[in-house]
């Protein structure tokens, strides 16, 4: 075993090898040619430990050995490989952090077991529990499952507690110190170890590596080029030095076909910490606000030849991403015009991936900086993305903007614009009632639509119509335009569009009693949902309720049952529990829970006046069912009382108390 960490000269490097095998060399030869004479005829193995800052010293050495001896073999340890003939490379990954806040499975994770058996050798007494349990699990995943950090944040703990530590991490590297007093003294604080790894790179790469810390979670090589190629480096460049950090460790490389990277959360706060020293922090999150803007712009171009699933799910990918250049251009010394073109680029993704309340707070916080100098194209991009993000709910402030996105769509001449918007809006006031305005707006959309037009304006203009048709009871007209949508869906081959106009169709062909069909096109949607998208999102959460409510309608209560729960959970994400709180009131109440059915009815109706959610027939014909069937099942004062406790609940208790779960 050869310690090489205490060796600064690399000429040292053959001598101390010697050292470890405890001979004297004679200086007859060079102390390499000495050390391979010393090994020749032995059969061991031969560990050297820490290489990177010596690692020409050391490859050199090890490829001697190599060639010059039979039956040595070399383990080094490094963060950067030796690139020898034969080499075979191990990266040592990042302790597991699991997934779950379970307490059996949490404890068998890697990165939580040595937390906890840390933190039980300063506190014996110390047992992970329930109540602990959560704040465990943050603390090792803030540290990416990275074994010195955890060692550290665990001898944090008897002075601040697991919760304290956990809440002091924004500030790791004052928390994060207190090592072995005898450890090495990099090992001793987060902060010199990578000081260590930093003080290996070159002039250039420490450039490229600070100024990658704009990145959040992972990112392309692509990506990196756009936002690092800039003064004296060119994408070649870039790549060449991006290549190096992954080599040297402090870049990880993800194993996917293309490779995206990331750097760990501890090395990204040093990065950032160099580019705020350097005085380069809002030029590099200038420049990758702009590379994001410019990504989800490319996106939006592309509706007419890729699928929602396609283009929304990579830029999935770059979630963390997206969320950091809007949270940068939303400061005061961020950019306001990119804040607004990004919200509005990035708002229909939002709502694919089932996360629309995160979508309607960043649109009303772009809204609130929309000022006289807003480009009006912008401005319609953005009311428009807001107005469609804000279903379920319909007030007046929903409705006025929708009108202002028509508004400003008419006076520029943008003639798409104004056809998708009128269309939109139409469809909104068929939801809340307004049937002549939305039949008015609707006949202003036929004219200006036409077959030249991509395919995905005309099917908005088609969807619609169909809901305007439900809205006015006209249901044989409203499934007849549902089915030419779908088949023009099936014609494209978009599983995600095609379970979307099957879902549409159920809820028509349901609304006039036709349960057995209903289920049927639920169930192929549901099984086309879960093959065409990456997560549970928007699209998956509706085709589970619908088929919940369905199986409901036609008492097939066992399997209603494990379906509702799961897409209650999604709704909940989603923001959308308030549709079909309906349905799983009246499920519970067949279930023979009249007192949560009660209850649950109680909740959504004072949800639904707050919102102003006018329900649609389906919903609304449940609604009559269910309060019928509780005034006969129950005394007048009981069921008040309950529908009073219901009233007091939140959307996502009242769903648990329906549910049973």
């Amino acid at each position: 075993m050869v310690p090489l960490a205490p060796i600064a000269d690399p000429a040292l490097v053959s001598g101390a090898v010697a050292q470890a095998l405890g001979v004297t060399l004679s200086g007859h030869k060079s102390a390499q040619d000495e050390v391979v004479d010393l090994l020749r005829n032995r059969a061991l193995l031969l560990v050297l430990d820490n290489c990177e800052h010596v690692v020409e010293a050391a490859s050199l050495l090890v490829d001697a050995v190599v060639k010059g001896t039979a039956r040595v073999k070399v383990l080094a340890t490094s963060q950067e490989s030796l690139k020898v003939d034969g080499e075979h490379l191990y990266r040592a990954s990042t302790l597991a952090v699991p997934s779950t806040l379970d307490l059996a499975a949490a404890g068998n994770s890697g990165a939580v077991a040595l937390f906890v058996a840390r933190v039980g050798a300063l506190q014996p007494t110390f047992a992970l529990t329930k109540q602990n349990v959560a704040d465990a699990v943050e603390i090792c995943r803030q540290l990416d499952g990275l074994a010195l950090a955890i060692e550290l944040a665990a001898t944090r703990v008897p002075l601040l507690g697991v919760s304290g530590v956990r809440n002091r991490l924004n500030e790791r590297f004052r928390v994060l110190t207190g090592g072995a007093r005898l450890a090495d003294r990099r090992h001793q604080t987060l902060h010199e170890t990578l000081d260590w790894s930093h003080g290996l790179l070159t002039v250039e790469e420490r450039l490229v590596f600070r100024r990658l810390g704009v990145f959040a979670g992972s990112f392309s090589m692509q990506a990196a080029q756009e936002v690092l190629a800039a003064d004296q480096f060119d994408e070649w460049a870039v790549l060449n030095h991006l290549g190096s950090l992954v080599d040297k460790s402090l870049v990880v490389a993800e194993v996917r076909d293309p490779p995206r990277y990331r750097l760990l959360e501890s090395t990204r706060a040093y990065a950032l910490e160099r580019l705020l020293e350097a005085g380069e922090t809002s030029a590099w999150q200038l420049r990758h606000a702009r590379a994001v803007l410019a990504m989800f712009e490319v996106s939006h171009g592309q509706q007419a030849e890729l699928s929602a699933s396609e283009r929304h799910g990579h830029q999935l990918l770059d979630v963390d991403n997206l969320r950091s250049a809007l949270d940068w251009a939303a400061r005061a010394d961020g950019d306001a015009e990119i804040l607004l073109a990004l919200t509005a680029a990035s708002a229909s993704f939002w709502d694919w991936a089932g996360l629309r309340p995160e979508g309607v707070r960043r649109c009303t916080h772009a809204i609130a900086r929309v000022d006289s100098a807003t480009p009006p194209s912008l401005e319609a991009r953005l009311q428009l993305g807001y107005a469609n993000l804000a279903f379920p709910l319909f007030n007046a402030t929903v409705r006025w903007t929708y009108e202002r996105a028509v508004e400003l769509y008419r006076a520029i001449g943008d003639q798409r614009g104004l056809g998708r918007a009128l269309c939109e809006l139409g469809a909104y006031l068929s939801r809340v009632g307004d049937i002549d305005a939305a039949e008015r707006l609707l006949r202003e959309a036929e004219q200006l639509i036409d077959e030249s037009w991509p395919r995905h304006l005309r099917a908005g203009l088609l969807q619609a119509r169909a809901t305007f048709f439900g809205a006015s009871n006209r249901w044989d007209e409203s499934r007849a335009t549902f089915e030419a949508v779908l088949r023009a869906d099936r014609e494209t081959g978009d599983p995600e569009n095609v379970a979307i106009s099957l879902t549409n169709l159920a809820n028509a062909t349901l609304a006039v009693g036709d349960c057995a069909e209903a289920i049927r096109g639920l169930r192929e949607a549901l099984a086309l949902a879960r093959r065409g998208r990456s997560i549970l999102g928007a699209g998956i959460s509706y085709t589970l309720a619908m088929l919940s409510a369905a199986l409901t309608q036609n008492e097939q209560l066992d399997e209603a049952l494990p379906i509702a729960r799961e897409a209650s959970q999604l709704l909940q994400q989603e923001g959308d529990l308030v549709l079909f709180l309906d349905h799983f009131a009246m499920l519970a109440f067949k279930l023979g829970r009249i007192a949560d059915s009660a209850r649950a009815l109680g909740c959504v109706e004072l949800l639904r006046t707050q919102c102003g959610a006018k329900r649609e027939v389906n919903e609304q014909r449940v609604r009559d069912t269910l309060l019928m069937t509780l005034k006969a099942a129950l005394p007048k004062d009981d069921l008040e009382g309950l529908m009073r406790e219901g009233a007091v609940l939140r959307d996502e208790e009242a769903a648990r108390i329906a549910l049973a779960m």
